[in-house]
């Protein structure tokens, strides 16, 4: 679909402008769903994806995950507040794969803060990823971890609503659980148990 609607949009010299949107609104699509079956068949892929369990400093690699996001983000004002992390055992490819999306979700949903604040840290045995962003009303705080699941609109903050799901089959497979809190406007917190 991608490669003949960009073929007629190309041949096509005599188009009316509407029609060329149109295509554009093909290709948009296309793009989007896409984007959506890969994230399908990474979810899927994570339940058959053997654990490597091995220790993992997260100091290490909360520091590597920030550096990378203040290279993309250089141009915003992130305070980042980076505690004390543990060592813990697990798969070192998926855990990256969980604080990445969380980092990530507190980057983008701190977009329209002038002065955001992103802070990953460690409550008793809990680890925590908390933000001053948008946050979410707590009614909806059910869908949250469901695939295809999004709070907020497209137009507002771009995704699939698959990376909270993908987070949530990952600790499952780590005996780890994770619980949100926010307050619409105020932030949001996710907090992450490794069970011993």
């Amino acid at each position: 679909i991608s490669s003949f609607s960009t073929l007629l949009k190309k041949s096509s010299t005599n188009l009316p402008a509407k029609s060329l949107k149109y295509i554009d609104y093909i290709n948009t699509g296309v793009t989007d769903m896409s984007g959506m079956i890969d994230a399908l068949l990474q979810f899927s892929s994570l339940g058959r994806q053997k654990l490597k369990q091995e220790e993992i400093n997260l100091n290490t690699l909360i520091n590597r995950i920030v550096l990378a996001f203040e290279i993309q983000v250089k141009s915003r004002k992130i305070h980042w507040v980076i505690g004390e992390l543990p060592i813990i055992k697990g798969d070192y490819y998926l855990i990256k794969m969980v604080f990445e999306n969380l980092i990530s979700n507190a980057v983008k949903f701190t977009n329209n803060r002038e002065d955001a604040t992103i802070e990953i840290n460690v409550k008793g045995k809990t680890l925590y990823v908390k933000d001053n962003g948008v946050g979410f009303d707590m009614k909806f705080k059910e869908k949250l971890f469901g695939v295809f699941q999004r709070l907020h609109r497209n137009e507002e903050f771009e995704g699939y609503g698959i990376g909270l799901a993908n987070i949530k089959r990952i600790l499952n497979r780590h005996n780890a659980t994770i619980i949100a809190e926010s307050t619409l406007n105020e932030g949001a917190t996710f907090y992450i148990s490794f069970k011993e």
